[in-house]
C-alpha cells in the first residue's frame, strides 16, 4: 500500500523562468536526485512560494485544467501554501508574469487523503457583509471531506479593497473585520475546514469577490494511516517576540506530521513580514513574505507546515500585528508506518 502523505521539512526548488504562458512542471523528472518523489497514487503537490516581496503574478493549476485566472493573479507577497492537483503523469502548470519566483515542493498528498478536481467549481454568492453557508465540491464515492481547498478571485480590475473570509460552518471566528482583502484582479488560495455535511461559510463585502473550490482533504476510514483534525474555531498561537524564530506551542496531540495555520495582519496599515516553518527547516524568506494591511490589500495567509514528527513548528514575525491561529493538524495512526520522507 502506498503511503498517504509524503512531506519533508525543507523542500526542493523549481525556478519559474518561463513568463507569460502556462508552463508544465513534471514532478517526477524535477525530483530526480532529491529526497522525495511523488508516489504512484499522488494526486496533489504541496508548494510554497520563495522570493519576491511583491508585484509579481502567479497562478497554479493541474495539468489539463482549463482554469484561467492568469488575468487575476495575486501579488505574491503574503501568499500561503498551495495544494495543487496533479494529472496521472504527476504534472501541474504555472503562470508567472515575471521572473524572480521559485516554488518549493514540500511534499505530496495521495488519493487516500485528498481529491483534486481538474477544474475549479464556482461557489460565488451575491450575498454581501454576512456569512453564507457554502457546500464544497461534490464528494467522490464514500469520501467524507474534512476541509475544502480553493481560492478567492477578484473579477474586476478596480484597485479597491474587497474583504472576504472563510470558516467552518458553525464557527464563531470573525476575522473578516481585518479585511482579508484582495485588490485589483487578485487571486488568493485558501483551505478551510468543513462540517459533517461538507459545508463551510464564506463572507464577502462586494460581489466582485468570487469563491472557487477545486478539492478537499479527507480521512479515508478504510485505509487511513493518517488522521486529519480540525477545530471549529482557530486557536491563537500568536507570539509577542519579533525578529527571531520562536517555537510555536504544540497542538493538543502527539505524532503530528503537519499543522494547518492561518496568519493575518490585524493592523489597518503597514506590511509586516513573517515566516512559518517546521522544526529542522532552515528556510527564512521572512524578508519577502509580507502580509499586506487591510487598508492596502489581502492580508491573510493559510499554511500547511510539515513538522516531521516534532509536533511543533516555528514562526518569525516583524511586528506583533502578525497574529497566528492554529486551525488543525495531521497525525499518524497507531499503525506506525513511515509516511514522512
Amino acid at each position: 500500500m502506498q503511503p498517504e502523505l509524503n512531506l519533508m521539512s525543507s523542500g526542493w526548488s523549481i525556478a519559474l523562468n518561463t513568463t507569460g504562458a502556462y508552463t508544465i512542471v513534471d514532478c517526477v523528472a524535477s525530483s530526480v536526485g532529491t529526497s522525495i518523489t511523488p508516489r504512484p497514487n499522488s494526486v496533489a503537490v504541496v508548494l510554497r512560494v520563495i522570493g519576491a516581496s511583491g508585484g509579481l503574478q502567479l497562478f497554479l493549476r493541474q495539468n489539463g485544467s482549463t482554469d484561467d485566472f492568469a488575468h487575476a493573479c495575486s501579488d505574491v507577497a503574503g501568499m500561503g501554501s498551495f495544494i495543487i492537483g496533479l494529472d496521472a503523469a504527476m504534472k501541474f502548470q504555472y503562470f508567472v508574469g515575471a521572473t524572480g519566483l521559485t516554488l518549493e515542493v514540500m511534499g505530496f498528498l495521495s488519493s487516500q487523503m485528498c481529491f483534486m478536481a481538474t477544474n475549479a467549481t464556482s461557489k460565488a454568492t451575491v450575498t454581501v457583509t454576512s456569512y453564507v453557508v457554502t457546500t464544497g465540491i461534490t464528494a467522490q464515492g464514500s469520501d467524507v471531506p474534512k476541509a475544502a481547498i480553493g481560492f478567492m478571485s477578484k473579477i474586476d480590475s478596480v484597485s479597491a479593497i474587497d474583504g472576504w473570509y472563510v470558516r467552518m460552518n458553525g464557527s464563531t471566528d470573525t476575522r473578516q473585520v481585518a479585511g482579508s482583502a484582495t485588490t485589483s484582479n487578485d487571486y488568493v488560495p485558501f483551505l478551510t475546514p468543513v462540517d459533517g455535511s461538507n459545508q463551510f461559510q464564506q463572507y464577502i463585502n462586494t460581489v466582485d469577490q468570487r469563491c472557487y473550490c477545486n478539492g478537499y482533504l479527507m480521512n479515508n476510514t478504510n485505509t487511513a494511516d493518517t488522521y486529519i483534525t480540525f477545530a471549529t474555531n482557530g486557536t491563537s498561537r500568536t507570539t509577542g517576540t519579533t525578529g527571531s524564530f520562536q517555537t510555536i506551542t504544540a497542538p493538543a496531540a502527539t505524532g503530528i506530521l503537519a499543522i494547518f495555520y492561518e496568519m493575518y495582519n490585524s493592523n489597518a496599515s503597514g506590511t509586516p513580514t513573517f515566516e512559518l516553518r517546521g522544526i529542522g527547516d532552515s528556510q527564512d524568506d521572512s524578508g519577502n513574505n509580507q502580509i499586506l494591511s487591510s487598508g492596502s490589500g489581502f492580508n491573510r495567509y493559510y499554511a500547511l507546515v510539515p513538522c516531521l514528527g516534532a509536533d511543533q513548528a516555528q514562526q518569525k514575525i516583524s511586528t506583533t500585528n502578525c497574529l497566528l491561529f492554529e486551525r488543525g493538524w495531521i497525525t499518524a495512526t497507531e499503525r506506525g508506518r513511515t509516511i514522512v520522507s
